[in-house]
Formats: structure tokens, C-alpha cells, sequence
């Protein structure tokens, strides 16, 4: 639940590149909700952040949070979007 209330708080962007994943439900499950301190149990509002699955790639200690096509569907995107990572 506050994976999902973050996410629309944050118009559905990625909180480190910006990159806005709201065109369609497929783009908004490219984002994905980060626990800082690396345990998915600690649910606390200053645990989690919103990443995009490209940026989540890039942190922690889940360095494939997703399949190779997401992640490039993703760079695409923000390219599209003017994103220099």
C-alpha cells in the first residue's frame, strides 16, 4: 500500500532520474520501490524510495530487479524523455 501511495504521490516519476512512467499501466510497472537499508521487511516511509527499474538496477543489493528487455525498455524511455544517467 505505500509502495502504491508513494508512487502516485510522485506522479508516477522515478525519485533519482525523473523519468515520468505514467503513459500506461505497462510504463508504471517499470517502477519500482526500493528499501533503502536493503530489507523488503522495513516498510518505513524514510526506507523507501521510488526507482525507476533502470535506476533501481544501478543500487542496492538487487542488481537485476528485472529482465534485460525492462531495464532497456526503460533507457529508452529516457532517452525519449532528454535523461542523461
Amino acid at each position: 500500500e505505500r509502495s502504491k501511495r508513494l508512487k502516485k504521490e510522485l506522479g508516477y516519476c522515478c525519485s533519482r532520474c525523473g523519468v515520468n512512467l505514467n503513459e500506461s499501466p505497462h510504463t508504471r510497472s517499470l517502477l519500482h520501490c526500493h528499501h533503502k537499508d536493503g530489507i523488503n521487511r522495513n516498510h518505513e516511509y524514510k526506507n523507501l524510495e521510488i526507482l525507476c527499474i533502470s535506476c533501481h538496477a544501478d543500487v542496492g543489493k538487487n542488481k537485476s530487479p528485472g529482465s534485460i528487455e525492462q531495464i532497456n525498455e526503460c533507457k529508452q524511455i529516457q532517452q525519449d524523455q532528454d535523461i542523461s544517467i
